[in-house]
């Protein structure tokens, strides 16, 4: 399990698209303020490995700014 942070809300929506593309369990989420105070939203995955996120994500060429495994 893991959160994915980005920098804009767009981001987000296109990492969704992504994911459910990809059948990877996911939700939106607040951005929990101890990470950051960027974006409000977050992605928060389940089940799936944080290598396989980081390939998807830059396959898709889509921007992010950090992951954070909880």
């Amino acid at each position: 399990m893991g959160v994915i942070l980005v920098y804009t809300s767009s981001s987000s929506f296109k990492i969704e698209k992504i994911f459910i593309k990809e059948n990877i369990e996911h939700k939106l989420i607040p951005t929990p303020r101890q990470y950051s105070s960027d974006c409000g939203i977050s992605i928060k995955f389940f089940n799936s490995d944080i290598e396989i996120i980081k390939e998807i994500l830059d396959k898709n060429k889509t921007e992010y700014k950090d992951i954070i495994k909880l």
